[in-house]
């Protein structure tokens, strides 16, 4: 419905993206809400596939150069992760593996938020305010506490606080970063073991990463050497994908109530 009325079929036909249509809607996903009044599209179209637990994306439409249709999935690719519920074979990338190349490894904390106050409605002492914390990463030492504020005064729900709250601890707490690049074997091949949209898992210096395949880019090049034949150089794009977070409610005062991540 926000992909339509903002990119599809815009009241404003300055806005209409040529050639983009959105598919009819399949019925999948959970229920989502979010106030999205001036706020980024993508921003809006993440935070409820986030909400919802589905993938979004936008590919072309048939054989037609420049028809284009946004489509949802659930999920978008195979879960290939190790541990994944579907069964399938874990796919995974690791310098041993001889599939992983030129990996870079960052724990960077010095931006870290791990609890956050959420201001809702109301006024002064009247305003909703509900507490967020990240216990494993305020429990790592006993200086550790680093809060932040925000406000949300457009969230009428107390979901909807919860959820804005969550999207920054998500955002701006402590994750180990992990990129790479992708070296051809036998295990790993294109359209073989991986596509477009899989979950696939990632290891390096010890640490487990859950990734995205998000772009697929390939270069083809005559084989000068040999001199006959192409050479297929494959390339690809990956994006975090973080567990979701279980919610458990620990306490509650008169103006607030303070949620634990785990």
């Amino acid at each position: 419905e926000f992909v339509s009325e903002q990119a599809a079929n815009p009241s404003d036909p300055n806005r209409l993206i040529p050639g983009l249509i959105v598919e009819p809607t399949a019925g999948i996903g959970g229920a989502a809400e979010y106030s999205a009044r001036y706020t980024r599209l993508d921003t809006v179209i993440e935070n409820i596939a986030k909400q919802g637990r589905v993938d979004f994306g936008i590919s072309q439409l048939g054989n037609v150069v420049g028809n284009f249709q946004f489509e949802v999935r659930s999920p978008w690719g195979t879960d290939r992760r190790v541990g994944n519920l579907e069964g399938n074979t874990p796919l995974i990338f690791d310098i041993d593996h001889g599939n992983m190349s030129i990996p870079i490894l960052s724990k960077n904390t010095s931006e870290e938020i791990n609890v956050v106050y959420v201001g809702g409605q109301g006024e002064g002492v009247n305003r909703t305010i509900v507490v967020l914390e990240d216990i494993s990463r305020t429990g790592a030492s006993p200086w550790n506490r680093r809060e932040d504020f925000a406000d949300a005064r457009q969230q009428s729900t107390e979901a909807g606080l919860y959820t804005k709250g969550g999207k920054i601890l998500q955002e701006r707490g402590y994750h180990p970063k992990l990129t790479f690049g992708i070296s051809p074997v036998s295990s790993t091949r294109w359209l073989v073991d991986w596509e477009l949209g899989d979950l696939i898992t990632a290891r390096y210096g010890g640490f487990e990463f859950d990734k995205q395949i998000t772009e697929v880019s390939v270069i083809v090049t005559p084989d000068i050497e040999r001199g006959a034949g192409n050479i297929e150089v494959i390339d690809i794009e990956l994006e975090d994908v973080r567990r979701f977070w279980t919610l458990g409610i620990t306490g509650y005062s008169e103006l607030s109530e303070t949620t634990v991540f785990g």
